[in-house]
């Protein structure tokens, strides 16, 4: 919030010049000077701050992962090393199922900003382990984006997409009929994307938890929360430089497809009516143009950003996503 309290002083300072000639008196020549000069400082450095913005998200250092399946709860896993068409490497685990079922099923998880392939630690080990014993395998992975070896800069989807692509392919090589994503936060924005804007996406259900999507118009509502920049103020300044940084104009980024477009694949939205980083408002709307009849939005009430299985308990969210995954999973198979 202070960076939002420095900023409305500037522009109260800015506002109070042209009174002072009032006060003051002076030459008119002098006053609009100082008045534009001024102005042009301000704006360059609201031009610095939104840069350093976006510099900040391409240089995240990212985390890392500190332990494994087999050390945490007793999981057997192979390291996996793939890249992309366009050369970047992608590392991760492959998990396999404990327990043989039809379809040979497989969960991808698409982790948020800033995670690494253990997602949330200790509940995602947990919840690897409780889909591999119901015959479903993991596959969770690093985007090359932030400090990581190879990386390539953050794209609001769109070089992401293309990593989480060459993931499904690799389960597709693997034999996996079912291949299932499970998107936290921004990597439900890339799951998303993957959803809306590929030709022929190849998985078969989505799971979005606390999904971000990014747009200039939601970042400036988000920066104002996390930094009390006023969203009047970022708004004109992102719609400038979302074009240099995301590779897209403002209105041309394909993750608006979202608000336009009912996915062909079935998608279980799990969202937090108090989440401050994912507005539960933005996923209503993308829900609301949803057709898919196995499609269903489950509102957690007073849940957080990627804490809603311990806000509706771990076992609770578990079984409720498994009986919608087996659901789908029968339906496919009867087809």
């Amino acid at each position: 919030m202070i960076i939002g309290k420095i900023l409305y002083s500037a522009f109260a300072l800015v506002l109070a010049i042209p009174f002072s000639r009032l006060i003051f008196g002076g030459s008119w020549l002098w006053y609009i000077g100082m008045d534009t000069t001024l102005i042009l400082i301000y704006i360059i450095g609201f031009f610095m701050i939104y840069n350093h913005i976006f510099t900040s998200l391409n240089n995240d250092k990212m985390a890392t992962a500190t332990s494994n399946p087999q050390k945490e709860v007793g999981l057997n896993y192979r390291d996996i090393e793939l890249t992309t068409p366009t050369g970047h490497p992608i590392k991760g685990w492959y998990i396999p199922s404990t327990q043989a079922s039809v379809g040979n099923p497989v969960l991808i998880y698409s982790h948020g900003f800033g995670l690494s392939r253990e997602q949330l630690g200790e509940s995602s080990y947990e919840q690897f382990k409780y889909f591999a014993a119901r015959g479903y395998s993991v596959i969770t992975f690093e985007y090359p984006i932030g400090e990581r070896e190879g990386a390539h800069k953050v794209t609001g989807g769109a070089l992401e997409s293309e990593d989480l692509a060459t993931v499904v392919d690799y389960a597709k090589e693997m034999g996996h009929e079912f291949v299932g994503l499970i998107g936290y936060s921004y990597g439900g924005n890339t799951s998303l994307y993957y959803a809306v804007n590929k030709v022929t996406p190849l998985v078969d259900a989505i799971i979005l938890d606390s999904s971000i999507v990014v747009t200039p118009s939601i970042l400036a509502r988000q920066l104002h929360v996390w930094s009390g920049l006023p969203v009047y103020i970022s708004l004109p300044f992102l719609y400038l430089l979302w074009k240099r940084k995301m590779g897209f104009r403002k209105d041309d980024h394909p993750i608006q497809n979202v608000f336009k477009t009912s996915s062909d694949i079935p998608i279980l939205f799990w969202h937090g009516t108090s989440d401050r980083d994912a507005f539960y408002e933005v996923i209503e709307s993308v829900y609301s143009k949803q057709s898919h009849p196995l499609t269903q939005l489950r509102t957690v009430q007073d849940g957080e950003h990627v804490e809603l299985h311990t806000k509706v308990g771990e076992s609770v969210y578990n079984e409720q996503t498994l009986d919608w995954l087996t659901q789908l999973n029968t339906e496919k198979l009867k087809a």
